[in-house]
């Protein structure tokens, strides 16, 4: 994995611009912090491939997202981070994943990870588990009911609280509802240290803009050697060049 701010080819922000925690606003001015009840403790058991932050001997790869974390830090150390691509299958959920561990390893930091690609989800898989209540329900109940208690599910090994969608749900018509995600965004970043999510694809799904107005920063993911620069390009052209944090590749 290699980490650029930004890489080239990438929109720069304008000069002088910083990374900075996005106020909560009037709007929300009477917001508590999100209620977090654990309603599962997994120990991942199966394969953990994917996650070399769970695997003490994981040497390099390990390493390469902790400097991912430490370069994030530099940055204003954004509290909401989106990790996302410009198409699918290009390594966003094995970044966000293991970004969030990397946050959460010192035992500091409460961390939350959120699985915002509703349509795809893999979380479940890497961490070899089934919800007990899936994301997509919670995110209608709290279109309800916004300080109802969102049910997470602890990483034991990891300290790390996860909100994930369970790979058996409904999901051919799921979609974030902007002014309750945004809500919703702004309690956890009350109730959490740093939030990472799990976002879609740019350039195949209409999510990214919803989700790019509650976040800090934005972490683009690349995979070395099969994404196009002229892809990243059409990608980054949808957002915010200034809340571009880097561009993580994959290898």
């Amino acid at each position: 994995m290699h980490f650029a701010t930004p890489a080239s080819g990438v929109p720069r922000p304008a000069e002088g611009t910083e990374l900075v925690r996005r106020p909560t606003g009037a709007g929300y001015a009477a917001l508590v912090p999100a209620q977090a009840r654990v309603e599962q403790s997994i120990h991942p058991d199966g394969d953990i491939s994917q996650l070399p932050l769970l695997d003490r001997d994981s040497g390099a790869r390990a390493a390469a997202f902790r400097a991912l974390r430490r370069r994030l830090a530099e940055q204003r150390n954004p509290a909401v981070i989106l990790v996302t691509s410009a198409e699918d299958s290009e390594g966003k959920s094995t970044c966000a994943s293991n970004l969030a561990l990397a946050m959460a390893e010192s035992g500091r930091h409460k961390v939350l990870l959120v699985e915002a690609n509703l349509r795809h989800p893999s979380l479940a898989e890497m961490f070899g588990f089934e919800p007990t209540t899936c994301l997509i329900s919670q995110l209608a109940a709290h279109r309800e009911q916004l300080d109802a208690p969102w049910a997470t599910t602890e990483i034991k090994a990891a300290g790390l609280h996860l909100l994930a969608v369970s790979p058996s749900a409904d999901r051919e018509h799921a979609a974030l509802h902007g002014p309750s995600f945004s809500a919703s965004v702004a309690r956890w970043r009350l109730a959490y240290d740093y939030v990472v999510i799990d976002g879609p694809a740019i350039l195949t799904g209409c999510d990214v803009p919803v989700i790019h107005d509650a976040v800090d920063a934005v972490v683009m993911v690349a995979r070395s050697g099969v994404t196009h620069s002229r892809t990243i390009k059409r990608a980054l052209a949808q957002i915010s060049a200034e809340m571009v944090a880097g561009l993580v590749l994959m290898d």
